[in-house]
């Protein structure tokens, strides 16, 4: 039965005014619209036109002719009177059909709405509809809008598309471009050597270069408009404090679009966004760090998917290094430890019960992101230490923090929350050195010239580094418990000890001694001899037996 009813409703003939009446229909309904839904068909008008106007023209050629059949114009091509009279035979006729293009008509247009590829074209209306969803606080809308055209936006506003790097290759004289840089890159006797009687003969042929080829960029569009309203979209992107706001808890993957933006731009941005991040619990920052957490994910990370940002900054080193990611959460960190009175008291209270809990503190969480970060990086062979020497920094606010405060548990093993942080940290370089064992002799971290002290970017050598800069760190706090800077003390020598005596582990042994006990050039506590003697002696006396050149080098 619905058959039948399908087939007489198609065998039915489409008026004039049935179709006048749809397109009325149309226009009503468009005019409904609120003006944010406008813009946003709006974007892609030109193509939606070109298809609405072909399916105007087709079923006014179809239904027009009261009987086509018989009085079809005579202007009409023989392909199309066949093609007409084939469909006047067919069991839907010529109605039926004219319903078909105009539900084909319906499925194109929807496509090129939802599937369309962003063009510089629609920048000045994605401009407009973006300004109003922002006043109108529609930053889930926002965004879902805007994602496909980040890397245009990204791109038109520093004048990288195609059409713009040509318009402005032509417009700066093609291969005769002047520039500071390349003025400053020649030297005054290679520019001699093209003076004859006097003259600059190549400073006189590039200008004449320039002056032939820069009068073509008016031959191609400038897309100026383009630019700006790239340039404006872009600074509201990176500027609406609403917009950031929302950020913080929803959409970190709309946060790592904007972070594909030129890195200079994206700064102060990524700065500011991280800051709120790190005092916000439910942010982006601690639930994803949660998720990746192997005390969370069961041994696993089960949950990965929904790490945005932390999955781009991990799978993607250079990512992350381009960024300088590491930067402001170190920097919030420390400024927190320094500044913050409630997060200053609270470090001076017990440690957490639960070990769940550490991912709730800015400083553990900060520890942990660089620990991702940076054997992310050490595996992935990114030519950078990724700014590591954050972490004897902290170790050292973590010291501090402690000047001229009563320990009320000083022989417990964690008598503060500040000590079990700076026992975390000491944890993670720990493992970054021992990394070693698991990295392929070819990996750039392990390569000689990169390991040499103070040369290249080895993380592995950086992370000697900071260990012995930490380890000093603790023991000159004399404020700090004994039994905490002597079992700090003894966990070195037994990290040390488990180090071969042969190859790279001696060597990163050997390392890890001088650069606690006499480091080279400036050292903010000087010489600590004394102070390491007096501890070293105080460890178990099996262990300090085994340590044979760290006796040597402490004159035991």
């Amino acid at each position: 039965m619905y058959k039948s009813y399908v087939k007489g409703y198609l065998n039915s003939t489409m008026s004039i005014d049935g179709f006048l009446t749809f397109l009325g229909f149309l226009a009503a309904g468009y005019a409904l619209l609120d003006s944010v839904s406008k813009l946003r068909i709006s974007l892609h008008a030109k193509r939606q036109v070109f298809s609405f106007l072909g399916m105007v023209v087709s079923v006014s050629i179809l239904i027009l002719p009261k009987a086509p059949q018989s009085r079809l114009p005579d202007f009409y091509p023989q392909v199309l009177v066949n093609f007409i009279s084939l469909m006047e035979a067919s069991s839907i006729g010529v109605g039926g059909f004219a319903y078909i293009l105009i539900l084909l008509w319906c499925a194109i247009a929807y496509v090129l709405y939802r599937f369309s590829k962003p063009t510089a074209g629609s920048l000045e209306k994605l401009n407009i509809l973006a300004g109003r969803l922002l006043h109108q606080r529609r930053y889930l809308e926002l965004t879902e809008l805007l994602k496909p055209y980040m890397p245009l936006i990204g791109k038109a506003a520093h004048r990288k598309t195609i059409g713009q790097k040509l318009h402005d290759w032509l417009a700066f004289g093609g291969p005769f471009k002047q520039s500071i840089a390349g003025m400053l890159q020649d030297s005054i006797e290679g520019r001699r050597r093209f003076h004859i009687a006097g003259f600059d003969v190549r400073g006189l042929l590039c200008k004449s270069g320039r002056f032939v080829i820069s009068p073509l960029a008016h031959l191609t569009p400038s897309y100026s408009r383009a630019t700006q309203n790239a340039v404006e979209l872009e600074a509201a992107l990176l500027e609406h404090p609403g917009l950031l706001k929302f950020l913080v808890f929803s959409r970190a993957d709309f946060i790592v679009e904007i972070m594909k933006f030129p890195v200079r731009s994206t700064e102060d941005f990524l700065a500011e966004i991280m800051r709120r991040m790190m005092h916000a619990p439910d942010s982006h920052f601690f639930r994803e760090l949660k998720l990746l957490s192997t005390e969370w994910g069961g041994g696993g990370f089960p949950n990965e998917a929904q790490a945005d940002l932390l999955r781009a900054i991990i799978l993607d080193s250079k990512f992350a290094a381009d960024h300088l990611v590491w930067k402001p959460v170190g920097d919030e960190t420390i400024r927190t430890i320094k500044t913050d009175q409630d997060y200053r008291r609270m470090l001076l209270e017990k440690p957490y019960d639960d070990n769940a809990d550490l991912l709730g503190d800015i400083t553990y969480s900060t520890a942990k992101f660089f620990d991702i970060m940076v054997r992310s990086a050490m595996l992935q062979g990114q030519e950078s230490h990724m700014w590591l020497m954050y972490m004897s920094v902290l170790v050292r606010e973590l010291t501090l923090v402690h000047s001229n405060e009563d320990i009320v548990d000083p022989e417990d093993e964690f008598p503060t929350l500040a000590m079990r942080l700076i026992w975390e940290i000491m944890g993670f370089l720990e493992d970054w050195i021992l990394t070693h064992e698991k990295l392929p002799e070819e990996n750039y971290h392990l390569l000689q010239d990169n390991f040499k002290e103070q040369g290249g970017a080895s993380i592995i050598s950086w992370s000697i580094e900071d260990y012995g800069s930490a380890l000093r760190e603790i023991a000159a706090n004399e404020f700090l418990p004994d039994r905490f800077r002597i079992d700090r003390w003894e966990s070195f020598v037994r990290f040390t000890n488990r180090l071969a005596n042969t190859g790279l582990p001696h060597t990163i042994k050997m390392n890890l001694i001088s650069r606690v006990v006499e480091p080279e050039g400036y050292s903010p506590h000087g010489d600590l001899s004394e102070t390491l003697s007096t501890l070293h002696a105080q460890i178990d006396h099996v262990v300090r037996f085994d340590s044979t050149e760290l006796n040597e080098a402490l004159g035991f």
